[in-house]
């Protein structure tokens, strides 16, 4: 089959979006990483402390707008994953042939929620507001 030069144009454009998506979301993946022990330490710090910590600056309001749209654009990139995600951690608390429905129910659940959530921080992202879902859970993802 041969493609116009508006044909090979939009494959480009689709094949740039895509690889642009995932490469945003394993950055954001992996600098979200935080263990429960760092988060331990942080708020036992915070109870501690009598005076405010000044040296990380509050977040600008531009910087929280952005940050709300990378989520939400995340959430929807993402959200096929809960479906895979939720199906595998049910075959794993049970044997395969109990755990696949509930998993598919959850999943299927789960990425309505986070679609749903993902176009509405991406409608929403000029209000300060913080993300509502936290990033999907991308331990188990070989690359």
């Amino acid at each position: 089959m041969k493609l116009g030069i508006m044909g090979q144009r939009k494959w480009f454009v689709l094949v740039a979006v895509m690889l642009c998506s995932s490469i945003l979301v394993m950055g954001c993946a992996h600098s979200s990483k935080t263990t429960s022990k760092e988060t331990a330490l942080e708020t036992s710090a915070e109870k501690v402390a009598e005076t405010p910590d000044l040296s990380t600056p509050h977040q600008s309001y531009y910087s929280a707008a952005l940050s709300r749209l990378n989520s939400g654009f995340i959430n929807i990139v993402t959200g096929p994953i809960e479906l895979v995600s939720h199906v595998r951690t049910e075959v794993q608390n049970s044997d395969p042939l109990q755990g696949f429905i509930p998993g598919v129910v959850k999943g299927i659940t789960w990425f309505g929620i986070r679609e749903v959530v993902g176009a509405f921080e991406v409608v929403t992202f000029l209000i300060p507001w913080k993300p509502h879902l936290k990033p999907v859970d991308l331990e188990w993802v070989t690359i």
